[in-house]
C-alpha cells in the first residue's frame, strides 16, 4: 500500500507540474517566484517590474486554477487509496 500512495504522490505532483505549465507564462513565473522560491511579492513585483497588485492578483488566478483543477485529482487519488 506504500507502494501505491507513492505512485499516486508521484502522480499529482506529476499533474500538478502539467498544469503549472499551461499557466500563461507570467503567470506561471510569479506563482513559481512565490512558492516555489519563496520570495515574498514585494520583491516579484520589484524583480518584474509591475505592482505589488498585479502580483497579488496573478497569483490568485493561479492559485485558482490550480486549485479547482488538483482537487479533482486529490479527490479520485484518495478514493481510490480507500478502495484499497
Amino acid at each position: 500500500q506504500q507502494a501505491d500512495a507513492n505512485l499516486l504522490w508521484k502522480e499529482f505532483f506529476r499533474s500538478y507540474e502539467a498544469l503549472l505549465n499551461t499557466l500563461p507564462p507570467k503567470r506561471q513565473m510569479i506563482f513559481r517566484l512565490r512558492y516555489q522560491e519563496n520570495l515574498p511579492t514585494k520583491d516579484i513585483s520589484f524583480l518584474l517590474g509591475v505592482s505589488r497588485k498585479t502580483v497579488q492578483n496573478q497569483l490568485g488566478k493561479a492559485v485558482e486554477t490550480l486549485r479547482v483543477s488538483l482537487f479533482r485529482v486529490f479527490f479520485l487519488a484518495v478514493l481510490w487509496l480507500l478502495t484499497l
